[in-house]
């Protein structure tokens, strides 16, 4: 449910409503049914690791390049480290066009630094993402193109009354106070620390709000031991992914 798979959900969604065939390649995940519901294919592909040059990633090129051949692929479009590596390996042996979308920063390892797996083009989701790809890795500015992350506004425009407003709070157990929250994996590179301190730093400014934030990650222990330490629990809320749901 994380951030990369909205992000191809709402992307293959888009496309497939202009009119372009889609075929979602994927080792399986929470948000297979919603792609189904809307008519997006998948192709199960046991690529479910992190070592790069690992034997699934060797194993799943020759699974890649029979479904491209198979299915008359056009364009190959990775989004994780992995799936580039296969893909770059694929396309290759296909000659079919392969594009990535880098949706965050990538560590200098030496294998990433001397093997080109980065597609023929690259999409940043932002210009800091763009600028660590060009002084990390070298790469070409002329090859990356900076495409800010779309929102499906049909997904959010659903107008409610304020007796539902009310309602959905008491569900969560807030009040109708003002709510700030932020939604992510709880990992360092996501600034919730920062967000903590910020919410403490308006409570002991007399601003009477409430804080949530939704998500699960390794840092999950860390941030509620930072909330009891600032003395913020009655104000501060944390959310489970599954416990607070996705709204579609």
């Amino acid at each position: 449910m994380g951030g990369i798979s909205n992000y191809i959900l709402s992307l293959s969604s888009a496309l497939k409503q202009k009119g372009v065939g889609i075929l979602a390649l994927s080792s399986g995940g929470d948000l297979e049914s919603e792609f189904l519901k809307r008519g997006i294919e998948i192709n199960r592909v046991d690529i479910k690791t992190k070592f790069e040059y690992g034997p699934k990633v060797i194993k799943s090129i020759f699974k890649l390049v029979r479904i491209i051949q198979d299915e008359d692929i056009d364009i190959i479009h990775a989004h994780t480290r992995v799936t580039q590596v296969a893909a770059c390996f694929a396309s290759g042996i296909t000659h079919v066009p392969y594009v990535a979308t880098c949706h965050g920063f990538f560590k200098k390892r030496l294998g990433r630094q001397m093997f080109d797996c980065w597609g023929r083009r690259v999409i940043a989701i932002s210009e800091p993402v763009r600028k660590g790809l060009i002084e990390d890795f070298k790469i070409s500015s002329d090859r990356i193109e900076v495409i800010h992350n779309g929102v499906d506004l049909d997904r959010f425009s659903k107008t409610y009354s304020p007796d539902e407003i009310s309602q959905f709070k008491r569900n969560l157990g807030l009040n109708d106070s003002p709510i700030i929250g932020t939604i992510g994996r709880l990992s360092s590179v996501k600034g919730h620390s920062i967000f903590i301190d910020a919410i403490a730093d308006m409570l002991h400014n007399g601003y009477k709000v409430q804080a949530f934030i939704v998500g699960d990650g390794p840092e999950g222990k860390y941030l509620k031991g930072l909330v009891r330490r600032l003395g913020i629990e009655e104000s501060f809320h944390f959310f489970g992914s599954a416990e607070f749901g996705y709204v579609y």
